[in-house]
């Protein structure tokens, strides 16, 4: 920015220093009309950044910059020194110095206030009442000042755009390159106004004063364009992290439902193996068999409440894992077709009961009083377990994001995480969780109806 201020400044003082008769409208008139609007379109900028970022400060600061803009644009020879006003000091001298107090004082109320205005509107107002004032007094007689109250007012005037520029570097501003940039603008813009006083004379103040107006504009103009910047920046960053403290929240919010669901599968399975084997009907076999499945829950149950990490994957008897189970869910009155294979697998054996124990319970929801079967096969290094009802089967609707948490289909009245949780799990340990094609063969127990769902974890090796 510093380049482009340059560069103006530069085509600003060549365009003046040629002859005035070769250009229809003044030179000194172009570049200040030119550096008027672009401090316009600055201010517009800053009052866009600030209503992406309200502050106080910067609400009014931007009145004061709409202001200045506005009251210029109102004076047909806005920012260039005429030389019949400074041969006649008075009304534009106190012209000058009511914009600078009302500056001034925009700029302490940003320090002071504790509310924000509509700096439009408010720059508006002040802006059209004062450039109203500059157009009424052009017309009157010369005030015909003496000497000594022309340097006064020249005095205010240098004075109160010192302590614009101390109120201003005073107060924080948001990175260390904002304050050169608006220090120097400030000092061009105030040597510019000084300048259309009848203190300074010679025959390069006017083009001086133009040249101070733009580079001041250009300055202007960049500042608002970096705070813009910044103020985008700080946003996403801002979105960027309440995302992730989202993401975080919803993470810990989802693994406390899926404990809490795990807890109640577990304390469901020990209830009903509980009642059963208070019922004096069960068979002494059957009351073994409850009874292990109830051992095995309950250590579950303690991992779970104390939020002990998982133990590392060990070779798992599947026999000896499903037939606990099946004995459960037999005793219930659910009718499961299954035979022993003598198939071990690496993994965890209560996670493993606890998918299978999953499966089934779906299938006993969904699926009530059909028969379901379940299979286990070794595929090379893989041991499948496959476990299929005769349902309905899955909606097509679902079926792709069946293991998306909270993903149920219309009729469920399940909470969509039980089929989450299992993939989970069983990811955990190496193996996974899929729902098998319909239309392929042996995929359901009838034709066309039901779902298998497949379970898949590493074999044990030979001297595991």
């Amino acid at each position: 920015m510093y380049i482009a201020s340059a560069a103006a400044a530069t085509a600003a003082a060549v365009m003046i220093s040629t002859t005035r008769d070769e250009w229809v409208v003044p030179p000194a008139l172009l570049v200040g009309t030119a550096a008027t609007i672009v401090a316009l379109a600055a201010s517009i900028l800053f009052y866009v950044t600030w209503r992406m970022a309200p502050t106080v400060t910067h609400g009014w600061w931007a009145a004061a910059a709409i202001f200045g803009c506005v009251q210029w644009l109102a004076v047909p020879r806005a920012g260039v020194v005429d030389a019949e006003v400074l041969a006649r000091p008075g009304w534009q001298t106190i012209a000058n110095a009511v914009s600078a107090l009302v500056v001034l004082g925009l700029v302490v109320a940003g320090t002071r206030a504790t509310r924000a205005p509509e700096p439009l509107a408010l720059g508006l107002v002040l802006g059209i009442l004062v450039g109203l004032g500059r157009l009424a007094t052009a017309g009157l007689a010369p005030l015909g000042l003496p000497p000594l109250t022309v340097d006064t007012l020249a005095a205010v005037i240098t004075s109160v755009h010192v302590l614009v520029v101390v109120v201003v570097l005073r107060h924080p501003v948001p990175g260390g390159w904002t304050t050169p940039r608006v220090l120097t603008l400030l000092l061009m813009l105030g040597a510019a106004n000084l300048a259309q006083t009848p203190v300074i004379h010679g025959p390069w103040v006017e083009s001086g004063v133009a040249v101070a107006h733009l580079v001041g504009a250009c300055l202007f103009i960049g500042v608002s364009f970096a705070m813009m910047r910044d103020v985008i920046s700080l946003q996403e960053r801002t979105t960027t992290d309440l995302n992730d403290r989202l993401e975080a929240a919803e993470a810990v919010g989802r693994d406390g439902k899926e404990r809490l669901h795990e807890i109640r599968s577990t304390v469901a399975g020990i209830s009903n193996a509980s009642r059963l084997l208070h019922d004096g009907k069960v068979a002494a076999t059957t009351r073994r068999r409850l009874d292990e499945n109830m051992r095995m829950e309950m250590s579950r149950l303690e991992r779970l409440l104390d939020n002990r990490q998982p133990t590392v994957p060990e070779p798992v008897d599947l026999d000896a894992t499903i037939d606990p189970l099946l004995e459960l869910h037999r005793a219930r009155g659910r009718r499961i077709i299954w035979q022993p294979t003598g198939q071990v697998v690496r993994g965890r054996r209560d996670d493993i009961a606890e998918v299978i124990n999953i499966l089934l319970e779906n299938a006993a929801t969904h699926a009530a009083d059909t028969e379901s079967r379940i299979e286990v096969t070794r595929d090379d290094d893989d041991v499948a377990i496959r476990i299929a009802d005769g349902g309905p089967g899955i909606p097509p609707e679902v079926r792709d994001g069946i293991f998306e948490w909270g993903v149920r289909g219309d009729t469920s009245a399940g909470q969509g995480i039980g089929l989450n949780v299992g993939r989970r799990l069983l990811s955990e340990q190496g193996g996974s969780l899929t729902l098998a094609d319909p239309h392929e063969p042996g995929a359901t127990v009838r034709s066309g109806t039901g779902a298998t769902f497949v379970i898949k974890l590493p074999a044990a090796r030979k001297g595991d």
